[in-house]
Formats: structure tokens, sequence, C-alpha cells
């Protein structure tokens, strides 16, 4: 059994080609195991983050 649940969305927009940071708080989530999903174009990648 598979529960996935959107946490935060921290940017859902269209920008300019370029180099942009985030910054995410992670103070108020529990520890295990994150995911997060980058999309650009054709470009898409998923990766796995431990807290």
């Amino acid at each position: 059994m598979t529960f996935l649940v959107v946490v935060c969305v921290l940017v859902n927009d269209r920008r300019d080609a370029g180099v942009y940071e985030v910054k995410i708080d992670g103070a108020n989530l529990a520890s295990g195991v994150y995911f997060y999903h980058l999309q650009a174009e054709d470009f898409v990648q998923s990766k796995s983050s431990f807290s």
C-alpha cells in the first residue's frame, strides 16, 4: 500500500532561464523519507530525501 501526500509546493510558475534557489524549512515536518519531483520543460527528476 502506497500513500503519497503533497506536503508543500515550493514553486509552481514559469520562470526565465537562470539559476534559482529555494530554501526549505523542514522544522515542522516529521522525520522520515520525503520525495521531491522536479520538472522543467523536458527535464523530469524524482528523488528521495531523508530527514
